[in-house]
């Protein structure tokens, strides 16, 4: 019985590639990012708890869309926030451990005189 379970572990060799056949383009993503944040925001007005709805909304809707280019061997984290346009300053900062040859980043901005859009994803090289 063991033998029969050890014969079926199907046994995967390494590839000794240390970059990906599909890199991250951030050309794309920002095309998503642009065109998912204008569609989203046509009627919208801004409340706390439309924004809170609306941010999850669109986090699942980019990652859906980025995913669909099948970039290889990425971790994708996308990061929307929703704030009220007053006037106010804004400040978001974010930090982790970076690739600088093979980590890529996409950012949009969406403003409008009632609220102000950042939707960010984050491509992290996954070997």
């Amino acid at each position: 019985m063991t033998e029969s379970r050890h014969n079926s572990l199907v046994r995967l060799l390494p590839t000794y590639r240390l970059e990906p056949k599909n890199p991250f383009h951030t050309e794309k993503c920002e095309s998503i990012l642009k065109t998912v944040l204008e569609s989203a925001f046509d009627e919208f007005e801004y409340t706390a708890e439309a924004a809170e709805a609306m941010v999850q909304k669109l986090s699942q809707t980019i990652l859906a869309q980025v995913r669909k280019l099948n970039f290889d061997r990425y971790k994708l984290i996308c990061i929307v926030s929703i704030v009220q346009n007053s006037m106010q300053g804004l400040c978001e900062s974010y930090r982790c451990l970076w690739d600088k040859k093979l980590d890529k980043i996409a950012a949009h901005v969406y403003e409008t005189p009632n609220l102000l859009a950042i939707a960010t994803v984050y491509g992290l090289y996954f070997d």
